[in-house]
């Protein structure tokens, strides 16, 4: 059920931020950013329920594995929103945590007894770090297609549909290499 909840919660939030790239009101925007904060906030609650219930931290599982990415996607998207004012990246970060919840959806969700080899004190650290790095480097995978379309717009010289919604290329290149700063390290911490 709460599962649900968050991936409707999700859902809502990117068709908000579609109809925000579409129409750029700063309403929407900000309509779009409070669903996605109550997704990650219902999502949190998610992953802590599953806790208890398992017994264990739930990142053994391929939904446990796939839904703990799309939690890390958003809450690393939401800590970035404050210190980086990137036109639309909200829309492409969300599609794809949209999709990564639609895998976890479509996962089984039983809850597996964890096996002896995998019951230390470093199984929890070890995977939400190096989660919470892919959750930054798909944060640059998305920073990097918006690169790739506005760079396209300006090569060809015909100013179409992206490039007046996406920000310029040294404020992508900026935030690609945010991104990386902070995933590269945290995957190496990680491994």
């Amino acid at each position: 059920m709460l599962f649900s909840l968050t991936l409707i919660g999700y859902y809502l939030s990117t068709a908000t931020y579609i109809i925000f790239f579409v129409t750029q009101k700063k309403k929407i925007r900000s309509a779009a950013r409070c669903l996605l904060f109550g997704a990650g906030v219902l999502h949190t609650v998610t992953i802590v329920s599953r806790y208890f219930l398992a017994g264990h931290t739930p990142l053994t599982t391929h939904h446990d594995t796939v839904s703990f990415f799309a939690w890390s996607m958003t809450w690393a998207f939401l800590s970035f929103r404050w210190r980086y004012q990137v036109k639309n990246f909200g829309t492409f970060v969300s599609l794809v945590i949209a999709g990564l919840m639609t895998i976890a959806a479509l996962s089984s969700q039983t809850m597996a007894e964890l096996p002896p080899a995998l019951q230390s004190a470093w199984l929890p650290v070890h995977a939400s770090i190096a989660i919470i790095a892919d959750g930054f480097m798909a944060m640059g995978f998305c920073s990097g297609l918006m690169y790739l379309l506005q760079e396209r717009e300006l090569k060809k010289k015909r100013f179409g549909v992206f490039y007046s919604r996406l920000p310029s290329l040294d404020a992508l290149d900026n935030l690609i290499q945010h991104c990386l700063t902070v995933g590269f390290p945290l995957l190496t911490l990680g491994i």
